[in-house]
């Protein structure tokens, strides 16, 4: 309770998962920046949830834990998967916080849809279109095709050698998704801001699905279309940030063709004559500071997050925003993660605990281990079990 009592605004993410005995768990994860300028995140409540999981279910297992953790006033966004009851269920709370008037920007950003998830509803959409060349070549065997064609010399019976054209088709079709691949790498991270990355990603994934619209492979053209209609569905209004100074450029000439009133000309007269500068604001002083370039071999080393530290008290307004904005995570890979650890105190031999004794062990890990600062791995990075001794 300590630790959220300074904290201005906190972001939620939540997923559901179910268990090796059919109880269905909802993991609520709170992220924030603390004063320090280190992005932190918190395992707040790991609950069963019984059927049906309806919007209103969702929402009133969220509410009550923001008044279990006195954020309910602190709230600034809620990062699910693109699931209907997930939907209805953010709403019903946007509807209650607007009532309140407790929302950042109107409740504008307060619903985030997990980026990976679309990226991945783009990526089957589009493979959908060359299912049979999936059916024959996976992208692991494409460091092995030479072994195919000597099998099929050896092995009269063999009858699955894929042809000459469907390793190239499926060469091209990997080359072309390991963007995709890439932009989920990348804003998939946990213990670093991804909200500032997120548009230049998307935007990255739109120039490749505009260049492959016109490719010369007729089924790379073909992928592109269904992929396009995806991406246009949940991102159609994502625009090129260097267009935007551009897009009134032609209205000017009308808006200086405006009547001339005496007090249009006593204005004039006052900034011909006025000689103290009217004073910025931090948001006029950002825009004229010197954008920062990373090199590539200087790409990982930028951390937004220490820039702001330096610069807090150079920009004490902007600062106390980037705070709030920075903690936002793009996708629900943090609650996610969750299952990883969630699956190891649920075993088989542990089949008969308590959901109560369930939270305990799972936030009492995830607070004791950021205490500690111990570092917890994913399954798929550890083979092993890791043992942490709790003093």
């Amino acid at each position: 309770m300590a630790l959220l009592k300074n904290v201005n605004r906190i972001s939620i993410t939540t997923d559901l998962w179910k268990s090796g005995q059919d109880i269905q768990y909802m993991v609520v994860t709170g992220h924030f920046i603390n004063s320090d300028w280190k992005l932190q995140k918190r395992i707040l409540n790991f609950v069963d949830v019984p059927p049906p999981h309806s919007g209103v279910a969702i929402a009133d297992v969220l509410c009550k834990c923001f008044l279990e953790w006195g954020i309910e006033n602190k709230v600034a966004t809620v990062t699910v998967d693109n699931v209907s009851y997930n939907d209805a269920a953010v709403r019903n709370l946007k509807d209650n916080f607007t009532l309140k008037n407790k929302l950042m920007f109107g409740g504008k950003i307060f619903y985030v849809r997990c980026t990976t998830h679309i990226i991945n509803l783009i990526v089957q959409d589009g493979l959908k279109e060359i299912q049979d060349i999936i059916d024959n070549v996976l992208q692991t065997t494409l460091e092995f095709k030479d072994v195919f064609s000597r099998y099929k010399e050896r092995d009269p019976g063999y009858h699955y050698l894929p042809t000459s054209e469907d390793w190239e088709k499926a060469e091209n079709v990997c080359q072309f998704l390991e963007v995709f691949n890439e932009v989920t790498n990348i804003i998939s991270g946990s213990e670093y801001p991804t909200s500032n990355l997120f548009l230049t990603e998307i935007w990255r994934v739109k120039e490749v699905l505009n260049e492959k619209k016109v490719n010369e492979k007729p089924y790379i053209r073909e992928m592109t279309k269904q992929m396009a209609e995806k991406f246009d569905k949940y991102w159609g209004e994502c625009q090129d940030a260097r267009q935007c100074g551009s897009s009134t450029s032609g209205d000017t000439s009308t808006l200086v063709r405006s009547v001339v009133s005496g007090r249009s000309r006593f204005e004039s007269f006052v900034k011909r004559t006025e000689n103290i500068q009217p004073l910025k604001s931090d948001l006029d002083v950002y825009l004229e500071e010197g954008v920062y370039i990373c090199g590539r071999d200087a790409e990982e080393s930028f951390d937004a997050l220490d820039w702001w530290k330096s610069n807090g008290l150079k920009f004490r307004i902007l600062s106390k925003m980037a705070t709030d904005i920075l903690s936002i995570p793009v996708t629900t890979v943090a609650s996610e993660s969750a299952f990883n650890a969630g699956g190891r105190v649920i075993d088989p031999y542990r089949a008969s605990l308590a959901t109560e004794t369930v939270q305990v062990l799972m936030c009492g890990e995830d607070w004791a281990c950021n205490l500690r600062g111990i570092k917890k791995t994913h399954k798929s990075e550890s083979n092993g079990i890791k043992e942490i001794l709790i003093p």
